[in-house]
Parts: structure tokens; sequence; C-alpha cells
């Protein structure tokens, strides 16, 4: 634009110096003075405006070379006008604090009240676990009063979590089982295991040991390290571990109970009935809490997430197998205990014919019937069966009805 004013400008001046030149004496017509020095001067429009474009063009191609170079336009990302702001944050931010292997292997309605109670985000944006440890953590639930209608019912859903570190809690110097070096702290166990309780299931984690000598690692809940932890501590364990699922110990001491009929099917009943009565109840407070914001001939809420699916009870099959386990694990205390009360065993033998011979208010009480050869024989040692005592007889054997 400077440059148009400036030619503007000179052809004024050069005008104005075409009439100052002409001589006084010369009569001339007015009209054909002005023509002819219009002629000499005049430039058409359209030549005038490219030539202020060019001289434009140049004198800001000028002022950007002394400025210094400008950045290319494709070095720089350009933002995606189709996502908000919180849509372009990192996945890590936006993810809850959670190790990908507890993602995994954790229902999804437990993820957000495990992540808030365990672990705090790192400065690289891992998760960290808590310095306060504890064994139990049990989640909030749900509120009391809802000021809106719940959008998911994983807080109706939430169980509670056992967290089991031995070497970080109780700073156990334990050893490895291999080369019988210390083992050493290598985080936390990828999987987290399901317990089976007496109305619904909890889930437990524990962490990893490793021996810097052998590099064998060992989980903190494998009988290697249990055998080697004070039975104060020990007996804090909750639960018997199978291959794929857990239970917990107080339901195998329902099937050690010597009374009729007492067996795996039937605390598979109990179990069955217990846990759809908890499922049943919870989803009762969730539809209760989506129920008050329904207003007769209104447009309904939004429709929320569906209920979780109750998790089956396992078979007698598996109970049965979790049992036997259980007695496995105290061997040594029952031999002991046999050993310290009739010596070192001599013989011992099992029978069902001596159970088919019951009659009266013992008749279908035990199962089978051991007879044990004994070394120390006493008048007062007598053998127990289900619902009451047999006299022992004279000699060195007694037998036993187990049920």
């Amino acid at each position: 634009m400077h440059a148009l004013q400036l030619y503007v400008w000179r052809k004024d001046e050069a005008n104005a110096a075409a009439t100052s030149s002409l001589p006084k004496t010369t009569t001339v017509a007015p009209s054909a003075s002005l023509s002819a020095a219009a002629s000499v001067v005049e430039i058409p429009d359209d030549v005038l405006l490219s030539a202020s474009m060019e001289l434009e063009a140049a004198s800001t191609s000028q002022s950007a070379t002394s400025r210094g170079p400008v950045p290319s336009q494709r070095s720089q990302p350009m933002a995606d006008p189709g996502k908000q702001p919180s849509q372009t944050l990192s996945v890590a931010r936006r993810e809850l604090p959670l190790p990908e292997g507890w993602r995994r292997s954790l229902p999804k309605e437990q993820h957000k009240w495990v992540s808030r109670a365990l672990f705090t985000r790192g400065k690289d944006g891992k998760p960290v676990l808590t310095s306060n440890l504890r064994l139990w953590w049990f989640p909030p639930g749900p509120r009391n009063v809802h000021l809106q209608p719940p959008t998911s019912p994983d807080t109706f859903f939430q169980r509670p979590f056992f967290l089991w570190m031995p070497y970080r809690m109780w700073d156990y110097k334990l050893s490895c089982t291999a080369c019988s070096h210390r083992l050493a702290g290598a985080g936390l166990y990828r999987t987290v295991r399901r317990v089976l309780d007496t109305d619904g299931w909890y889930f437990m984690a524990t962490e990893y040991l490793e021996c810097r000598h052998c590099r064998k690692k060992v989980a903190g809940w494998s009988q290697d390290i249990l055998d080697q932890l004070h039975h104060t501590h020990r007996d804090d364990f909750p639960a018997i571990l199978t291959y794929r699922l857990s239970c917990d110990i107080k339901l195998i001491g329902q099937m050690q109970e010597r009374t009729l009929g007492n067996g795996a099917t039937r605390l598979r009943r109990y179990l069955l009935e217990q846990h759809t009565r908890s499922w049943l109840t919870r989803s009762k407070k969730f539809m209760y809490a989506v129920s008050k914001f329904i207003t007769p001939g209104a447009e309904p809420p939004a429709a929320s997430a569906p209920l979780p699916r109750m998790t089956p009870v396992p078979g007698t099959k598996w109970l049965l197998s979790v049992y036997a386990r259980e007695v496995a694990s105290r061997i040594e205390e029952t031999k002991a205990r046999i050993t310290s009360i009739f010596g070192s065993i001599l013989k011992m033998d099992s029978t069902k014919k001596v159970t088919k011979k019951l009659a009266g208010a013992a008749a279908g009480t035990a199962a089978w019937v051991t007879s044990v050869g004994r070394e120390r024989p006493g008048p007062d040692q007598r053998p127990h069966c289900s619902q009451g005592r047999w006299p022992a007889p004279h000699g060195h054997r007694a037998d036993a009805a187990i049920p």
C-alpha cells in the first residue's frame, strides 16, 4: 500500500511539472494540452495494481529475510478439532494407577477402589505401592444418599482385598530353598487370586521374591515361604491355594465337623444359597438407588451399565480336593500327635467292613475304620468314632473310626 501511495504522489508531481513547462506565449487550447500530457503519463489501472502488489511482496520478503528463517508449518503438529482438550492427554495419565497384571486379573468393578487405596502415581506415571501396608483392605461401598442416579453398579459389588507381603511387612530374612541364599524383593506378583468365601469371593495379592545368586523367583504365598514364617504370622494367611482358585480356610473347618450328613455336597448347597442371597441383595440396592430418580410420565434416565454376573460356586470335587490339601498340610502335626500318645506306629490298616456292622444310634455315622498297631498300649486310651466312644481292646491294637 505504501508503494501505491508513493507512485500516485510521483504521478501528481510529473503532471505538475509538465503543466509548468509549457510556454506562456503559445496559445494552445486547454483541452488539447491536458490530453497530450495525460497521454504521456497515463497508465491503466490493472497495470498499476499489479505493480503495487509486486512491490509489496518484495518488501515483505526483504523484511522476513532480515528477521531470520520462518519455521516450517509441517514441523508443528496440528490439533485435532474433533477432540476435546481433556482427550488429548496421554493414556498413562488417563488410566488408573494399577499394574497391568492386576488390571487383567481383577474384575472391572474392583479397579477403581483398589487403585485409590493401594497405589499412587510416581513421577514417571507408573503405579507405586503405598508404604502404609496392612493385611486386609475393605472397599468404601456405595453412598448412603445419591443426589443423581448412579451410572455404574461397580460400587455395589466391591469385595474385600487381602495383601500378603511377609517380606515387606515384617522384615523376614527368608532363604532360597535351592541354594540357601537370602531372598530379596522383586516387585509385585502379576496375578491376583480369587478366594472362595462364605457369601462371595475376595481377592488376594502378594509379592515376588528373587534369589540374587541362582535367580530363582518365588511368590510370597508359596509353601516354601509359609514354612519359614513364625506360627503367629503363618496363621494370618487365610486361604488354601489350588492351581486356579483358592478357598478360605474357615470353609474347610466346616467339613471337619463330625455330624451326620456333613460333607462336600452339603457345604456346596450352603455356599450356593449364601452367594445367591448376597448377589440379590446388592442388585436390589442398586436398582433402588436408580428407581428413586424415575418420575411417572417423564422420560426415564439414561440406561446404566448392566449388573455383573454372579461368579459360579465350584463343585463338590473341587471342595474335596481342597480338603485333601488341607489335611496334607498338617500331616506332620497329625503324626506328632499320634506318636506322642501311642508311641511308634507299627501297622495301619483301613476297612469299611466294620462300619457296616454298626447298629443303633451309631449306624451310618462313619465312612471307614482305621486299625492302628501301636507301640505302647494303655487301658485308658480309647479310639473315637463320629458319635461316641468304643472301648479299646486289651493288647497292641486300637480301632478308630474316621468319618
